[in-house]
């Protein structure tokens, strides 16, 4: 079946649009918006309805939907001026063409019959629950209030170890590494108790003169029970922990300990937190008699170094920590199992993936996490069927537990595996019951994991809009939270998806906001990450020599963080950006360096990467015989319809780089990836500009398309300029060169200012 409306047509089946018979391009959201609006001509359609049928049921803002019908508005008026789509006040939007389908009257029919169905099935429904409810309701109801009283009773109390640094002036020597270290390791002691629900630990690594009123809010933001506010120190000769045990009401206690190992002393402390919150009677066994720590003195000292490097985002360097943690006491399961983590962080999966394998005998706690983090690792390795085996093995350890938190942790991990298995359906529903156990207010950091995810799985759908409006969500629950590392990692994110929506300048500022912070909280791969889209940035604004400093500095910080992947991409870029300015010799340089990485790591991603690279090396060295051969090396769908155009170019077969082209713009139009529609578009203004006048025609359509997708200044300014002069109006187009002279940046090049002149003189 085909929809016909105002000289356009619509086939379901190759979803495709075409206005008198050449192809409309819409993106995979208007597509959709505009298939609804055919099957209902004419009704009035409610933000509900298209929520619910466009967006699947997913969590968007008007804006969005007003952004998606405008869009879908002025692609129909760019083919052909009209009224297409009416706001109804009170009532939506009514799509106002008369549409013809084949076979109407049977559709429309059927379709009444099946709504009339479908009212009666869900009014069955709705009674079934309804009296399953109130059954359920009487007999529960019937039960002894002592099993309620029970739970209550019995409910874990919820507990965070927070570790602020002490601002009094006659406070022992800090050591950061036994600060950090130590929070952890109380963390990991106190986890061991069945009476305790621990939060994550909060450590505030610089000074602060309102500790009190930072642990107030952090009780009531996550609606914690107790805070155990410690400030840890080590003077070379006497560890010390100046600990605090409080609650929403006020200080319940605190106490100075002081001790000679470390061992005595954070038994000690874990100790009385336990006997002052009266629930030593639980636990104090577990705690002497833990099997996953250690008593030895070396191996724990090298383990809280570890756990300093690791918050700082220095994997590197934790391993070796932990390795001598290990050798000094090899039944040390934690620091196993952190060396593990270390591993996978290093990209080197086989590693750590043996590591855990080799863990046995830990406690229960200790194993949820071993699993977890195998389904992790396989999933790094792509063995998505593997991952799946690990978090159920996980599931069977939590489940009998009662413990939602880990439950829904174990969900939203199976969710991120099939979105990797591209199981959109199967992960949108473990994310909605990850979420339905997660209460935003008292477990805003969790909510914001949450919603990072749904921005992960949007974005796995090229929805960039939608992903961007997650991760804002995101955002906001880190900052209800407190945590601003996992702030600024959301920031970090958000900058990714906004380049690629091409709102370059508030993605500059966010890299910008979370470098700052990353490196005052000296977290390595973060700072890494934001040169990569400060660098990513500026390159397609034309500030090369800013570009070129990110990418050296992320090349240099990949000397301590080892992450070869990581190395190979920011070759790459560099290769891209001297590619810019046809700086062959530093291409090659930058080349040898890669294919010299790839002799030692045999990484998929970086032969990928090698291929891609040395293909475009051959098209802009014009070596057609080279990029011939390499091109069928490149295992690249979602790009090469692009390479292949450019090689036709190069062989000057102008009908085939023009086909080839359009096929990566259709290709590319079901993203929302807009810097990778703007870069195929300029492409094909580039072509139809340097052929005969017959393209001039279709130059101006492309130009007109290109503007609702954010382009930068260069090069679509200088193709507007060329088109104005091609249609004689001269004087426009030495503005728009003029214009893009100040913009340009480094892109303004000889040549460009030859063209200006060239148009000035006649």
């Amino acid at each position: 079946m085909k929809y016909k409306f105002s000289g356009f047509i619509l086939d379901p089946n190759l979803r495709q649009l075409s206005y008198k018979n050449k192809p409309v391009y819409l993106t995979k959201k208007c597509y959709d918006l505009l298939d609804y609006f055919l099957k209902n001509p004419n009704e009035a359609v409610t933000r509900e309805q298209l929520v619910e049928h466009v967006w699947s049921g997913r969590i968007v803002t008007d804006n969005t939907i007003d952004q998606c019908i405008s869009k879908l508005r002025k692609t129909l008026n760019n083919e052909c001026q009209g009224d297409y789509i009416k706001s109804v006040y009170a009532q939506g939007v009514r799509f106002i063409p008369d549409v013809i389908t084949t076979n109407k009257t049977h559709q429309n029919h059927t379709t009444k019959l099946l709504s009339i169905k479908k009212e009666q099935w869900i009014l069955v429904f709705a009674l079934v629950v309804v009296t399953g409810f109130l059954f359920y309701f009487y007999n529960h109801n019937r039960k002894s209030d002592v099993s309620i009283t029970q739970t209550v009773k019995n409910s874990p109390v919820a507990v965070s170890v927070v570790t602020v640094q002490s601002t009094s002036k006659d406070a022992p020597h800090n050591n950061q590494w036994f600060f950090d270290g130590g929070s952890v390791y109380l963390h990991n002691m106190l986890s061991k108790s069945e009476a305790i629900k621990l939060v994550n630990p909060k450590i505030i690594n610089t000074k602060n003169s309102n500790t009190q009123k930072t642990v107030i809010d952090l009780l009531n933001k996550k609606k914690l029970d107790l805070a155990v506010v410690n400030d840890f120190a080590y003077d070379g000769e006497f560890y010390t922990a100046h600990t605090i045990l409080r609650n929403q009401n006020g200080i319940i206690e605190k106490k100075l300990f002081k001790a000679t190992k470390i061992t005595q002393l954070m038994t000690e402390v874990s100790n009385w937190v336990l006997d002052t919150a009266a629930l030593a009677n639980l636990s104090v066994s577990s705690i002497l008699e833990n099997q996953d720590l250690s008593t030895n003195e070396f191996s724990l000292q090298s383990y809280m170094h570890a756990m300093s490097a690791q918050l700082k985002g220095n994997s590197k360097k934790a391993i070796v920590f932990l390795e001598s943690a290990v050798e000094q006491d090899p039944e040390f399961k934690q620091a196993w199992y952190e060396l593990a983590i270390a591993y996978r962080k290093q990209g080197n999966y086989k590693k750590s993936l043996a590591i855990l394998n080799s863990i046995q005998g830990s406690s229960d706690y200790l194993a949820y996490k071993i699993a977890m983090v195998k389904g992790h690792t396989y999933d790094g390795m792509n063995k998505y069927q593997n991952a799946l085996a690990a978090y159920q093995q996980s599931y069977s350890i939590v489940k009998g537990l009662g413990n939602d938190d880990k439950v829904a942790a174990i969900w939203v991990s199976q969710a991120i595996t099939y979105i990797n298995l591209e199981n959109f359906v199967k992960s949108r529903e473990l994310l909605d019951k990850a979420l339905q156990l997660t209460n935003p207010e008292s477990q805003a950091h969790f909510y914001g994991v949450i919603m990072n995810n749904y921005a992960k799985l949007e974005k796995a759908q090229h929805n960039y809009s939608e992903a961007s409006e997650f991760t804002n969500k995101a955002i906001k629950a880190f900052i209800k939270s407190g945590d601003k590392r996992y702030e600024m990692q959301a920031k970090t994110r958000l900058s990714s998806l906004l380049i690629q929506l091409g709102y370059l300048i508030q993605a500059e500022e966010l890299a910008k906001e979370s470098l700052i912070y990353a490196k005052q909280q000296e977290q390595l791969r973060s700072i890494s990450s934001n040169h990569f889209k400060l660098a990513t940035i500026y390159h397609a604004i034309g500030m090369f020599q800013q570009s070129k400093q990110h990418w050296l500095a992320a090349l240099e910080l990949n000397k301590t963080l080892d992450i070869p992947i990581e190395r190979a991409t920011i070759f790459e870029y560099l290769i891209d950006l001297h590619l810019t300015f046809n700086k062959l010799n530093e291409v090659e340089l930058y080349l040898t360096q890669l294919s010299e990485l790839r002799k030692k790591n045999s990484a998929k991603r970086i032969n990928t990467i090698l291929k891609r690279a040395e293909l475009k090396y051959a098209l802009a060295s014009k070596n057609s015989q080279k990029a011939e051969s390499v091109i069928t090396t490149v295992d690249e769908q979602s790009i090469i319809s692009l390479y292949y155009g450019d090689l036709s170019l190069l062989k000057n077969s102008l009908i085939a780089a023009e086909n080839h082209y359009l096929k990566a713009l259709q290709e590319a139009s079901q993203t929302s990836d807009y810097l990778k529609i703007v870069q195929v578009m300029n492409r094909l203004n580039k072509l139809y500009l340097q052929t005969d006048n017959l393209s001039i025609e279709k130059a101006d359509n492309n130009i007109v398309l290109i503007e609702q997708y954010n382009p930068v200044a260069y090069p679509y300014l200088k193709y507007k300029a060329m088109l104005y002069y091609k249609q004689g109006k001269k004087i426009k187009a030495i503005s728009l060169l003029q214009e893009l002279k100040l913009k340009a940046n480094d892109f303004w090049q000889v040549e460009d200012q030859l063209l200006l002149e060239k148009y000035q003189l006649q």
